[in-house]
């Protein structure tokens, strides 16, 4: 049995990156936050950027939706 996890919306960005720079506890992301943060977290990582709470939210997510880190693993 595959979970998904979903919110009534998608935050912006910026938004995002506020609340795990305040990093209180762990960020329930949704599906399509967890993909915007990944594509962000590889673009500072290849300009040498510490990400290690962007990497933590996107972990977090992935422990639970399995939909997304199968499409992670299949790419």
């Amino acid at each position: 049995m595959s979970k998904t996890v979903e919110a009534e919306t998608n935050r912006p960005l910026w938004e995002l990156l506020m609340l795990i720079q305040e990093g209180k506890e762990p960020l329930e992301l949704t599906c399509e936050e967890c993909f915007i943060l990944l594509d962000y977290d590889t673009d500072l990582v290849r300009m040498g950027a510490m990400t290690d709470k962007i990497q933590a939210a996107i972990h977090h997510h992935l422990s639970i939706c399995s939909v997304c880190l199968r499409k992670l693993t299949e790419q």
